[in-house]
């Protein structure tokens, strides 16, 4: 209902600890948008030069932001909806 019928021309749902990789070359240097609730793989993303979006949990906090904070964090979809509208 958030975003509506035409937001996302795909989503893909990976497993859990599954490799990233496969499934982010085809869109390297795209800069679609990649969410994620782990830091590792968000990272992932950010060096195929997508969008990372990083969801926020008590785990991934202090990795993002000693890291400098590459991309940005948020608490909801809401917000992630917000920062690509």
């Amino acid at each position: 209902n958030l975003f509506g019928k035409t937001m996302w021309e795909d989503i893909i749902c990976l497993p859990c600890g599954g490799n990233k990789d496969e499934a982010l070359k085809p869109y390297q240097d795209s800069f679609c948008h990649w969410i994620e609730d782990k830091y590792i793989n968000a990272l992932v993303g950010h060096s195929y030069n997508l969008n990372s979006i990083l969801m926020a949990h008590s785990y991934n906090f202090k990795a993002w932001k000693d890291d400098g904070c590459l991309f940005p964090r948020v608490s909801s979809w809401k917000e992630i909806y917000e920062k690509l509208i």
